[in-house]
């Protein structure tokens, strides 16, 4: 048993050459498509088991199909194995002792903290007096003072953006942090910046405006530099473009490649595989630093900003950090602005170290206070991307538990299962292995809750609107038939996806282009509905709303009588927005 130097993974070996297994061994463990060894070898490094064959097609082209019988019968066999091995694993007194003692150490040494107490001993100097805070949001701040990082697991309505105001002056009240900086999404700057001085009025906060070009960037940047500011209020645009010091990332690089290179010299000169492997690591590494580190503004670096605590808003815009696995549910190629955040929190955890290592007051155990992430999804998509909001807030609870790699997080929290699902095209379904379930849940919350402080519904003591019949009214439509057809060429897309490269087709494209075809089909340059399609329908409920509720009256907070009668609607859309280029825009379809 061996560890890929390269994502992790497990490597089963034999000292022999190909082992041979009993019949009694094959029968119970092994297809012919499959040895034991393979399949407990998937099964380890968490991979999909598919069993594939290659076909010539009326054209002549050969191209891989699934073999959908071959691949379930191995699938039962890899679950034989998961079962016997977990019965296997406690027939021996000594070897389960051993184990359990191990599990415990690695998953249950940690109790959840309360900071209950803690917050309502808060006297939060400098607050606006017409502003209370609640129960929930003082106990967030005593757990932001006295934690490394903190998850604001907060549902909408609870009030995120006041915590985070209150915490940051009151973590450079404390000394904690000398010059916090709230990371928001751009349309969000002038209301939390607002929001701010009206609870802490006679704060100094400098907001950096959104929408500016690299020489007004780098003045604004200076500013942070060189102001004695409370709170720094910043969009995620502008953050992304302040460049951490590249020596430090040069450093991170090396230090990333010598380790790849020791390992390849390691390596005897039939494992050909590996070292391929290893060197195309080290590509990739390459250009990954090369992507992240251009396109940077040049000038103040983000270390002498002096910025030392984040907050980051809306925390789930970088969920996509760069994840190795063969795994499709659990990989991802990575985004440039998760990235960035993640080489930036990296800065200020051995910045802090090294200051504390300076100053005397380093102890063992000791964990600076980095961050502050606020949102009500951290889980969006996909199971992994707990994975990185571990990662991100606190990666010392993953080495402790042996699980730096997302592989072996995902096989220690998550399960596999073959599912039904409906075809791409709609017209049947497919057998797929899907990770759809958490296992162990216990000791994956005894991880979280060191970091997540979580406020659902009910815990909020403000009283909040109630949907209007409990659920929400969906608009369906026939598709026209220029629509359907689209749709099945978008099943035949995904059942050729094998062997594709992804930069060409993938299917979080083939699922895009199906959502943007079924709010309209013209987003995808198709005729329109005769009768209007989804703008008309939408605009004929708006008018039907309206001429029902045009003459009511509202009362002000006062009680006086609101000058403007009638309801006010709201539309939401995130697709097909307004734009100079000429495309289709569902704005202006409505209007």
């Amino acid at each position: 048993v061996a560890t890929n130097e390269v994502d992790a993974s497990w490597e089963l070996r034999s000292a022999n050459g190909s082992p041979r297994f009993s019949p009694e061994v094959r029968f119970s463990y092994a297809t012919s498509d499959r040895t034991p060894l393979t399949l407990l070898q998937s099964l380890m490094n968490n991979r999909t088991i598919v069993i594939r064959r290659t076909i010539t097609d009326e054209h002549g082209s050969e191209r891989q199909v699934k073999d959908v019988k071959a691949t379930l019968e191995a699938r039962d066999k890899a679950a034989k194995i998961t079962e016997d091995f977990g019965s296997w694993l406690f027939q021996d007194a000594a070897r389960a002792e051993r184990i359990t003692a191990t599990y415990n150490r690695m998953f249950n040494s940690q109790a959840s903290p309360d900071y209950a107490a803690a917050g309502e001993a808060l006297s939060f100097p400098g607050l606006n007096g017409d502003y209370t805070p609640h129960h929930y949001q003082r106990a967030a701040v005593a757990r932001i003072l006295n934690e490394p990082a903190v998850l604001l697991d907060h549902v909408v309505g609870a009030g995120k953006t006041g915590t985070m105001v209150m915490a940051a002056l009151e973590l450079r009240r404390t000394g904690i942090a000398n010059k916090p900086a709230i990371v928001v999404p751009n349309h969000l700057v002038d209301q939390v910046s607002r929001e701010f001085v009206d609870w802490y009025p006679t704060a100094n906060v400098l907001s950096v405006p959104t929408g500016i070009k690299s020489e007004d960037r780098a003045f604004w940047v200076a500013a942070a530099a060189t102001g004695d500011w409370d709170a720094v209020v910043i969009p995620q645009t502008v953050f992304s473009r302040i460049q951490v010091d590249p020596a430090k990332t040069q450093d991170w690089l090396d230090e990333q490649i010598s380790e790849l290179r020791q390992a390849r010299a390691e390596m005897g000169g039939d494992e050909k595989a590996r070292i391929k492997a290893v060197e195309r690591a080290i590509k990739r590494l390459e250009e990954r630093h090369a992507r992240i580190t251009t396109g940077k503004d040049v000038g103040v670096t983000f270390e002498e900003t002096g910025i030392d605590y984040l907050f980051v808003d809306e925390a789930h815009h970088y969920k996509n950090l760069f994840r190795q696995s063969d795994s499709y549910e659990l990989a991802c190629t990575g985004s440039d602005r998760a990235s960035d955040l993640d080489f930036k929190l990296r800065s200020l955890r051995e910045t802090k170290m090294q200051d504390a290592v300076q100053g005397g007051y380093f102890r063992e155990g000791y964990l600076p206070a980095v961050a502050t992430f606020a949102t009500g999804t951290p889980v969006a998509n996909s199971m992994s991307e707990m994975w990185v909001m571990q990662h991100y807030l606190r990666p010392e609870l993953l080495d402790l538990a042996g699980l730096q790699e997302v592989n072996a997080w995902a096989n220690q929290f998550t399960e596999r299962s073959t599912v039904l699902r409906i075809s791409p095209a709609g017209g049947g379904y497919d057998q797929v292995e899907r990770i759809n379930k958490y296992i162990n849940l216990p000791e994956l919350l005894k991880i979280t809750n060191q970091f997540s402080d979580v406020v659902t519904v009910s815990d909020i003591t403000e009283k909040l609107p109630v949907l209007e019949g409990k659920d929400r009214q969906l608009a369906k439509r026939q598709p026209s038939e220029a629509v359907t057809e689209y749709v099945k060429e978008l099943g035949e897309r995904a059942k050729n996806l094998s062997g594709v490269d992804p930069k060409e087709d993938n299917m979080p494209k083939i699922t895009n282009d199906g959502r943007m075809v079924a709010l309209d089909p013209r987003l995808k340059h198709l005729p329109a509905d005769h009768d209007g399609g989804r703008p008309v329908q939408v605009a004929a409920q708006v008018w039907e709303i309206h001429q029902g509720t045009k003459d009511r009256a509202y009362t002000l907070p006062g009680g006086a009588a609101s000058d403007t009668p009638g309801g006010l609607q709201l539309l939401f859309c995130d697709r097909a927005v307004p734009n100079t280029n000429g495309r289709f825009s569902m704005y202006d379809a409505i209007s």
